[in-house]
């Protein structure tokens, strides 16, 4: 038995066919999902992609930041901007951080300094990191149409558009919220925490719930192909979890003290840290667009044999 798509061929062994047949009909298609997942993220060399990608990643990160920096300067407060970047950090890497916030205070302190030019020769430099990323997103599609190099760097501007527009929508919903906390018994003469039951647990899911956001664009916006909507939201709901799991994992192995990165690397080993911890992130976000593609599959298969019946 095979799973066939123009592309690609997913084999099952003969005498594990019965077996696998049963697990996959009490799983309700999950195993024919997932096998033809993982058979997609390895022909498509999905490891090999988030590697490339964590390497361009490296060498961008801070020039992407210094032109958020700059441009949200004309918007947001700086100080105000300062704080929200380092929420977003705090919240979404869990290594060597003073290595990070020490290169965001350089960044604050010469924003001031990057002319026009430079403005926007850092965004171009920027957008190879999203040009990379979006070839491996759009690879999980068999169908999809690859996209050429000018669209492939127009898209790449529109993802640091979008960056800058979730950081002003994430500053203006934390001011909106701390206002709320703090005028609350005033306004209404009890604390917010004893009007709205579990406000706490409200707040602290924010921060989860504009990831699932993010990951679902990413997987229906970002393939140059037509995506389902119930394919991109169940892949960003695992990818969000896979993603608050690998980084609390992560950030445990670093503080047990059983890893020896500075002894191997010396002081580039805040560096190859910081690589690592992309590439498993990467991992994470491209295997679960392959899901993403697998799920759109199944569900088109489904689809026609509802309709030939």
């Amino acid at each position: 038995m095979a799973f066939t798509d123009k592309d690609i061929e997913v084999e099952i062994p003969e005498r594990l066919f019965p077996l696998y047949r049963k697990v996959n009909r009490i799983t309700f298609g999950i195993l024919e999902i997932l096998l033809f997942t993982i058979n997609r993220f390895s022909v498509e060399r999905g490891a090999e992609g988030a590697a490339s990608t964590a390497f361009f990643t490296i060498f961008a990160i801070f020039p992407l930041l210094i032109v958020i920096v700059a441009i949200g300067s004309y918007f947001i407060d700086g100080a105000q901007l300062k704080n929200q970047i380092i929420q977003i950090i705090e919240f979404a890497i869990p290594v060597y951080r003073d290595f990070v916030f020490t290169n965001i205070e350089r960044v604050f302190n010469q924003r001031e300094a990057v002319g026009i030019v430079a403005l926007i020769s850092l965004a171009w430099s920027a957008t190879g990191m999203f040009t990379t990323f979006i070839r491996n997103i759009n690879r999980a599609w068999p169908k999809a149409k690859m996209r050429n190099f000018f669209q492939g760097r127009a898209m790449g501007f529109l993802l640091i558009g979008a960056l800058f527009a979730m950081l002003v929508i994430a500053s203006v919903t934390t001011t909106f919220l701390s206002l709320v906390a703090r005028f609350s018994e005033p306004l209404f003469g009890a604390d917010i925490r004893s009007i709205i039951p579990g406000w706490d647990t409200l707040t602290n899911s924010i921060p989860i719930i504009i990831e699932i956001i993010i990951f679902m664009i990413l997987y229906y916006w970002l393939p140059n192909i037509k995506v389902r909507w119930r394919a991109a939201f169940l892949a960003a709901l695992i990818a969000t979890l896979a993603w608050q799991i690998s980084n609390r994992a992560f950030a445990w192995y670093l503080g047990s003290g059983l890893d020896n990165f500075s002894l191997i690397y010396g002081s580039l080993g805040t560096i190859v840290v910081l690589m690592l911890w992309i590439y498993i992130n990467y991992l994470i976000i491209f295997f679960c667009a392959h899901l993403s593609a697998s799920i759109g599959h199944q569900m088109d298969k489904r689809d026609l044999a509802r309709n030939a019946t």
